[in-house]
């Protein structure tokens, strides 16, 4: 499962990359047989809802951690003026917690799970 990692590049600015963090393997489920990735220990977990209008300027988030969008649209913005959009269905991770940092805007009334390591 493709999990685009929000990160500080040497110089200081935020950027994207597409990891395969959450690489799932076949494991024994009683008769049946699943697919699972290896756990992440976490620290805590929140919700998140937005509206149409939510907008964080130029930040950092205070600690790394997943974003797992569950509905609705929001788009980060970086330094280098690469956006991405991000959708139900998608997670993302924000390691950026030094640097330049970046913009969060959302295009769409939404929830997410915040997942803090």
């Amino acid at each position: 499962m493709n999990v685009t990692k929000v990160y500080t590049t040497p110089q200081g600015h935020s950027d994207f990359e597409v990891i395969d963090e959450l690489r799932v393997e076949a494991v024994p489920f009683g008769k049946d047989t699943i697919l699972l990735s290896q756990p992440i220990k976490c620290e805590t977990l929140m919700a998140y809802e937005f509206d149409e209008s939510s907008f964080l300027d130029w930040h950092n988030p205070p600690q790394s951690g997943y974003m797992v969008m569950l509905e609705g649209e929001l788009e980060i913005t970086v330094k280098n003026g690469k956006s991405k959009k991000f959708v139900a269905g998608d997670i993302f991770t924000t390691v950026d917690t030094t640097g330049s940092g970046h913009i969060t805007k959302a295009l769409k009334k939404g929830k997410a799970l915040i997942i803090k390591l």
